[in-house]
């Protein structure tokens, strides 16, 4: 047996890179195929996001963690999306590096430092599940019954309203 039966749930269907969610005394967590752990069994909840962030949920804000519970975005929002790339360790471009976030009912972006880029002002965002990208632009939104692509700095394009 690689992972001893001590836990209440394993999310087999979170694999990615070699590591799985799980809970453990109603606590998530993330664990390793040799049962070490990833991240601690203190979230209460957990959703894998691409580059190896997990959007975690502590008394009803979400934030962002990478391995060894390294905060990248403070638990602080009413949601959260996840990062469309920028650079990796090994200085490989993935995108434009901003995170969408939800405050008081509306959608903004954030880069890696949590600074606000794009104000609070969607209704909806809707990006790629994939991060692709068009253009330049880093997602497709909504606003007022509206539909924008927005750019890395904000600038609205409209499309096809």
């Amino acid at each position: 047996m690689v992972v001893p039966l001590i836990y209440d749930e394993l999310g087999f269907y979170s694999v990615h890179y070699d590591r799985l969610m799980a809970v453990k005394d109603g606590k998530y967590g993330s664990i390793d195929f040799a049962d070490n752990t990833v991240l601690s069994f203190v979230y209460d909840t957990l959703h894998y996001r691409i580059n190896d962030d997990w959007a975690f949920c502590t008394d009803g804000k979400w934030g962002l963690v990478a391995p060894g519970d390294k905060i990248i975005i403070p638990a602080e929002y009413d949601g959260i999306g996840e990062f469309k790339g920028d650079y990796d360790a090994d200085n490989n471009f993935r995108g434009y590096g901003l995170a969408s976030v939800k405050r008081d009912g509306k959608w903004g972006f954030v880069n890696r430092k949590n600074e606000l880029v794009v104000p609070f002002k969607y209704d909806n965002v809707e990006q790629d599940m994939f991060g692709v990208t068009y253009e330049g632009e880093v997602a497709f939104v909504r606003r007022d019954g509206l539909l924008f692509w927005i750019d890395k700095d904000g600038k609205e394009n409209p499309h096809n309203n």
